[in-house]
């Protein structure tokens, strides 16, 4: 998506002596995965901002990220094919947001059940990216704190009725679940 812009920027830092050419894929990779994470983010702004969800979104973004980064799961096989089905599942998200009525305690059971089953679960490699097996402890641990804290705020948010920050936590907890179980299903195929 974003190759051209990459190389140019990777060149200038080799040419400057920056960074070393020896490693210049490994920057060039950085920099594209960068420009698509902003890209993705941004997009994800803007459709929250059209829809009046500006905090909604930011919050999101706060809690997926990071979760999705070390759980893994389901990738799409280019970056643009993530972008569309990333920017379409969210736009979902948005629409779906009034539009669905879950009642309070099976919110709480719901979001509480998904962090039990994830916490199991993670890392979800993909057929693409195999993990080491220091790579996949690392994984497993942090995505696990990260549900484990994901959770605790979660649970105060929903005891002090902070609707804003539970339910961001909630759809982005629920969005890395599907997309763990996504890769399980993916990886049996």
């Amino acid at each position: 998506m974003f190759n051209s812009v990459s190389k140019s920027i990777v060149e200038k830092m080799i040419s400057r002596n920056i960074v070393n050419k020896n490693n210049e894929d490994i920057y060039l990779f950085g920099i594209q995965q960068m420009f698509t994470l902003l890209l993705n983010a941004l997009s994800v702004l803007i459709i929250s901002f059209f829809f009046n969800r500006l905090l909604f979104g930011l919050l999101f973004l706060l809690f997926f990220m990071p979760l999705r980064s070390f759980s893994g799961g389901l990738h799409a096989s280019t970056t643009t094919r993530c972008y569309i089905c990333s920017v379409i599942y969210y736009f979902i998200i948005m629409l779906a947001m009034d539009k669905i009525v879950i009642s309070e305690n099976l919110l709480l059971i719901s979001v509480c059940s998904i962090i039990i089953v994830a916490y199991f679960l993670v890392p979800v490699e993909d057929k693409n990216h195999k993990l080491d097996n220091v790579e996949y402890y690392f994984y497993r641990n942090i995505a696990r704190i990260i549900l484990i804290a994901e959770g605790l705020i979660f649970v105060f948010s929903f005891i002090l009725e902070i609707k804003i920050i539970y339910q961001s936590c909630y759809m982005s907890i629920t969005s890395v679940f599907l997309l763990i179980i996504g890769g399980l299903i993916k990886n049996e195929l």
